[in-house]
């Protein structure tokens, strides 16, 4: 809310704006602190076993869209990129057979949402493990090397970069009067 009195045009203290709405919504206001997420624990038996792979759309209104793809076991970024679309399959298929080729290998399991963006990692997944001498490799064969959920890969991606994110959208939420006048920002 404090955002949107900005945005306006309307200067007003953060904790001002949050005492307002205490006393406008009070019921609301305790609804909302009760519901905050909880941080699920997500175990990976070694390197290069899963990666978690999303895009992060916060930032899409200024032009910006990301991808990611962390190791689920070390939490190492294997890439995070910024572009104009997140949303291609080819350009996720991109940053993903790229990973691979710096890696020199490729995980046993991609966990990734449903989203249409990601039909092409499956596909490459498959046929990258459909020869593989582990246990898991059979699994490739049946289809399950490639984990869809729209749960857990959203929250490792969104819990690992979280504090970086809320920092960029507020300075940019800061910066949407300056950017609206200079006409540089981005149309919607």
């Amino acid at each position: 809310m404090h955002l949107k009195c900005v945005q306006a045009g309307f200067y007003i203290p953060r904790d001002t704006v949050y005492e307002l709405k205490k006393l406008l919504d009070p019921e609301g206001m305790n609804a909302r602190l009760h519901k905050r997420l909880k941080r699920r624990s997500c175990s990976s038996p070694g390197p290069n076993f899963v990666w978690h792979i999303d895009g992060y759309d916060k930032l899409k209104p200024y032009g910006i869209a990301i991808s990611g793809c962390i190791d689920g076991f070390s939490r190492n970024i294997l890439w995070l990129e910024a572009g104009t679309s997140n949303n291609d399959p080819k350009v996720i298929a991109n940053y993903f057979i790229k990973t691979v080729k710096n890696k020199g290998g490729c995980p046993k399991r991609v966990r990734t949402d449903l989203g249409t963006e990601n039909v092409h990692i499956e596909c490459m997944q498959k046929f990258l493990r459909q020869d593989g001498e582990d246990s898991l490799a059979d699994l490739s064969r049946d289809g399950n090397d490639h984990l869809s959920g729209n749960t857990l890969d959203k929250c490792i991606i969104q819990y690992s970069f979280m504090s970086i994110v809320q920092v960029c959208s507020s300075k940019l939420g800061r910066n949407t009067g300056y950017l609206e006048h200079t006409q540089v920002a981005v149309q919607r």
